[in-house]
């Protein structure tokens, strides 16, 4: 359907005739400039006359209305109200304005017919109709490309502005309606436009989150009844279709699932949320959401869609949010999305190269990544429910009702499996392997320079296993040991000695694990036959290292703190160090495992580190001339963020053969003065060691930057006048005053 373009005869008229006018064409409103402006006016008019009337207790405006509103802002509601078919058809793209005075100009043969619809007309139209728009078919008629351009650019620059206009409509509608039917038939259209294709384009999905956020704050209960009663199968699944692909979309589904909402509507007890997302659950929103992961996670385009599903996974407790995350971690929804993820995860670890040959960052082949993010922030969800253990019988709970912690514990080995390298890597790591007669005591940083490295997948996998740590029960303990992930984290820390985040990861993964409380009346050295894991830790011959040496984890940690200038070992100093500060590993505290960290207190080029951490910087060394090895000082140059470089060898101002000199006849009344900086001088000058500052040379620059300034440069007092005391007493304050005023007066006649 096409709005016809307005004519002539309404293009020179006001918009508050247009408004009242019953014969006006909608296109001419629509394509006005001062739409936006006139409803601001009459917004504060209404505004202004309601609590006018409250005050003086009168039941009538000026203009004889009893209902409150302003005939202005009912004029402009009655037009809303005549063209609401119409209007909303153009929010959901299935209209268009037709082309203007400049479109038709140009207008090339084969183009589409004027086509002018009145709101009868609307509203009998049955969908879609397919426009073609001029530019099309310019080559086969031979239009000129730069009349193709031209036209194109109009109608760009005429829909902005249609539907510009058209939000402001709707918005003020929303605002000052007093019939609810009609803010609830602009929140349904505003629905029914999230899960069109059209409403892609960014402008058209701003609009729509801004209605829908204005009639939230308008009125937060009547919305989401309105929202529950417009929703359809069609509609959930086109929702969702747009969700992956328009991250507007993704913020605006999050924010009516509570996040825009204040905790004030959240905690009423009037609020219902349960009739709002139980509508969600019953037209099987999470069942069609896990349905389109599948195709969300073959396109690297889609992410908007993990984006959503993560920030949906946040909001777990909330009123709204809670029972659709309460679907989404029940089965058999968590089985079909989990063997999924891992499914491409599992394609995508071996063919997926984080480096181009160019040695650029190279295209993902998928967001297999971002799936094992949603997992991690599944199981992150699940752990904070529970209640940290605190008698054995809570230690040994079963974890096989837990829905997703179930699954996983089921799939471990083949998460753990997404940790071991690839043969691309195996090919680079043996062509790095040291050589067989190395001493099997010694390591080195592997680098491979192949363009595979450890990569986002392999990082949530290792976030994931942490997460599973912090539970603090044995089965995920277990699953944790029998998975083989701690000898797998070891390997990938040792192949990627400089992945901060890695390191970072097995740093919080040790720490959090040895600095577990014991339960009620626990000894250390019953824990410590208790806890399944601590005992794991300390066991030998548990990792092999790749240069042959078989060690415990805590071993393979003193070997990697060894490793010089890696970002690994600082982190495994500072696990260690932090170890043996915990009563576990202090014999006199009754600690079992001292033992364990004798290799680290015994290695004397880490205490020689640790020493050197622990020492205070005081910049001793460097204070006599020539100790940084630099034959003069250096210092860091002027920050000066508005650009502005004042140079002078003596009197610290702008010397007289500065760039500032040339400018100094042109200098006029009210002109301003502003000194970039330039290629020449970009540096600041800095005078010799024995130079003085002129000081009455600096006023003199200061009175001559003044004078060249505008007039309020030239207003502004001087800060020598400028007066500060601390004195208490009323009188001595006011004769303080008076004499440094007496004073200024004085100095400004001389």
């Amino acid at each position: 359907m096409i709005i016809g373009a307005p004519s002539k005869r309404w293009a020179t008229e006001s918009v508050p005739e247009l408004l009242a006018s019953p014969q006006t064409d909608l296109a001419a409103v629509l394509l006005s400039d001062g739409v936006a402006d006139y409803l601001h006016s009459i917004h504060s008019l209404g505004t202004a006359r309601v609590n006018r009337r409250r005050g003086d207790g009168s039941d009538k405006d000026e203009d004889g209305s009893s209902d409150g509103i302003p005939s202005a802002v009912r004029v402009v509601l009655q037009y809303i109200v005549r063209h609401a078919d119409t209007l909303f058809s153009l929010l959901h793209g299935k209209s268009q304005i037709e082309n203007g005075p400049m479109g038709s100009k140009h207008q090339p043969q084969g183009s589409f017919p004027t086509v002018c619809t009145t709101p009868g007309e609307a509203e009998a139209s049955t969908g879609v109709v397919e426009i073609e728009h001029p530019s099309k078919g310019n080559h086969a008629n031979g239009a000129p490309t730069s009349a193709a351009a031209v036209i194109g650019d109009a109608e760009e620059e005429q829909e902005r502005r249609c539907l510009a206009n058209l939000t402001e409509l709707l918005s003020f509608c929303i605002t000052h309606s007093q019939e609810r039917s009609e803010i609830n038939a602009v929140v349904a259209a505003c629905i029914e436009a999230l899960s069109v294709e059209k409403t892609l384009e960014s402008q058209r999905t701003f609009a729509v989150q801004r209605l829908l956020l204005e009639a939230f704050d308008n009125d937060f209960e009547a919305t989401t009844q309105a929202i529950a009663d417009t929703l359809t199968h069609s509609t959930i699944k086109g929702v969702v279709e747009n969700l992956a692909s328009n991250s507007i979309v993704a913020e605006t589904l999050i924010a009516l699932f509570g996040s825009a909402l204040s905790a004030v509507w959240m905690v009423k007890p009037t609020t219902k949320t349960a009739l709002f997302t139980s509508q969600w659950i019953r037209l099987d929103f999470p069942t069609t959401l896990c349905a389109y992961l599948p195709v969300a996670i073959r396109d690297p385009g889609m992410y908007h869609y993990f984006y959503f599903f993560k920030e949906l996974l946040k909001r777990g407790y909330s009123h709204s949010a809670g029972p659709i995350v309460d679907v989404l971690l029940s089965e058999p929804l968590v089985s079909d999305y989990v063997e999924r993820i891992l499914s491409c995860c599992e394609q995508d670890v071996g063919r997926s190269a984080l480096l181009t040959p160019e040695g650029a960052a190279a295209t993902p082949v998928s967001l297999a990544a971002d799936g094992m993010e949603v997992l991690v922030s599944i199981i992150g969800l699940v752990r904070k429910s529970l209640v940290l253990p605190e008698t054995s019988c809570m230690y040994e709970t079963a974890t096989r009702y837990i829905t997703p912690v179930a699954v996983l514990q089921a799939q471990a080995l083949r998460v753990t499996a997404l940790l071991a390298p690839t043969a691309q890597e195996e090919a680079e790591l043996d062509a790095h392997a040291p050589s067989a007669d190395a001493s099997p005591s010694c390591l080195s940083a592997v680098a491979p320079a192949g363009m595979y490295g450890l990569g986002p997948l392999r990082l949530a996998v290792c976030e994931l296993f942490v997460e599973l740590s912090l539970f603090q029960l044995a089965s995920t303990d277990n699953t944790l040991i029998t998975s083989g992930f701690f000898p797998a984290l070891i390997g990938c820390c040792e192949r990627f000695p400089q992945h901060d985040a890695l390191a970072r990861a097995l740093h919080r993964c040790i720490l959090t694990i040895f600095q577990r409380a014991t339960l009620v009346g626990e000894s250390l050295s019953a824990a410590a036959e208790r806890d399944c894991l601590w005992r794991y830790l300390v066991k030998a011959d548990t990792v092999v290292l790749r240069c042959g040496a078989v060690e415990s984890v805590l071993g393979a940690l003193t070997r990697l703190a060894q490793i010089p200038n890696t970002s690994l070992s600082s982190l495994c100093i500072d696990v260690l160090t932090n170890l043996s500060s915990l009563p576990l590993f202090q014999s006199t505290a009754g600690g079992p495992f001292e033992k364990h960290l004798e290799a680290f207190k015994a290695c004397e080029a880490i205490q020689e580190r640790v020493r050197h951490m622990d020492a205070p910087i005081t910049g001793e060394r460097f204070k006599e001339r020539g100790s940084t090895g630099l034959p003069q000082p250096v210092h860091r140059d002027t920050i000066n963020l508005a650009g502005d470089r004042f140079h002078g060898p003596k009197a610290g101002g702008l010397s007289r053969g500065s760039r500032l000199s040339e400018f100094s006849s042109k200098f006029t009344k009210g002109s301003y003065i502003v000194l970039r900086r330039s290629a020449d001088d970009d540096r600041p000058q800095r005078p010799a060691q024995d130079a003085v500052v002129d000081i009455e040379a600096l006023k003199e620059e200061v009175h001559t930057l003044q004078q060249g300034g505008s007039p309020a440069l030239q207003s502004y007092p001087s800060f020598s006048n400028v007066n500060f005391n601390f004195l208490s007493a009323e009188g001595d304050t006011d004769e303080d005053q008076n004499d440094t005023a007496t004073q200024s007066s004085e100095a400004h006649r001389d």
